[in-house]
């Protein structure tokens, strides 16, 4: 039990200072995941070419397994359909989840995805790697308010919500 709060607040600075999102928002390796991309503040803000994901997977603890495709090659990496009202906003679906998009067995554990967004030419890219940790099957519960590094007066009142990965009590 220790071990599963500890990582999950690790994880709560990485899913909500990312400039990356997901549905649902506490994704598993077996599930379809669509992964959200602002690329507003990065390399790639209103960048008006094709973007492209250099992805990953973190299998057995080795990040950046299974990796697919070669970095520029834009005929084997997927490619990001941009949000027709806001061109910085990205997506791409891992379907039909996340062991056969990356082809890894079923048999090893995948706990992060790793991405690095770039341009059509690999010239530009969002920045450090991005890792979008992945939950396992079952409750899982992650904060959404407040932000992290909130500061509160003695006394005040605070607004807690939190999301769950299934319906609960």
């Amino acid at each position: 039990m220790k071990k599963t709060i500890f990582t999950f607040l690790f994880l709560i600075p990485l899913i909500v200072f990312s400039q990356v999102s997901t549905t649902p928002a506490i994704p598993t390796p077996n599930n379809e995941i669509t992964i959200t991309f602002n690329a507003v503040g990065t390399g790639l803000e209103d960048y008006t070419g094709d973007v492209y994901a250099h992805t990953g997977a973190t299998v057995d603890g080795d990040q950046w397994q299974n990796v697919i495709g070669d970095w520029g090659n834009n005929t084997s990496q997927p490619q990001l359909i941009r949000d027709s009202s806001n061109p910085n906003i990205y997506t791409l679906v891992i379907t039909p989840d996340v062991y056969s998009y990356y082809g890894v067995v079923n048999t090893k554990t995948i706990t992060e995805l790793s991405f690095v967004f770039r341009s059509s030419d690999g010239n530009s890219k969002n920045g450090p790697d991005i890792f979008i940790p992945l939950f396992e099957d079952g409750l899982n519960i992650i904060f959404t308010q407040p932000s992290q590094n909130s500061i509160f007066n003695l006394n005040s009142t605070i607004t807690i919500s939190a999301e769950a990965s299934v319906a609960s009590n």
